[in-house]
């Protein structure tokens, strides 16, 4: 009888239990951004960012914009302004 119960106990145990795979990570998707001078309404950077996102595409793009900004020898403040208002 003993036996039964610890049996009966294993297989409603293991008939609760979920046996789900470790949940898989959002699909990314792709976002496109436009950084554009502000002033003279010209397209500066665009910029294709693979993502789980849209925060996570903006940061990434951002950080990128920034960079080919600074390349181009564009000043720190107006890089920043550039890059932290991209037109999608």
């Amino acid at each position: 009888m003993k036996k039964i119960l610890v049996f009966s106990l294993i297989l409603s145990a293991l008939a609760s239990t979920s046996f789900a795979l470790a949940p898989s990570k959002h699909q990314l998707q792709e976002f496109k951004f436009k950084f554009m001078d502000l002033e003279f309404k010209k397209t500066l950077f665009e910029k294709t960012v693979q993502a789980q996102s849209q925060e996570e595409a903006q940061e990434k793009a951002a950080v990128a914009c920034f960079a080919d900004l600074r390349k181009q020898k564009v000043p720190g403040l107006d890089a920043i302004d550039i890059c932290v208002n991209p037109r999608s």
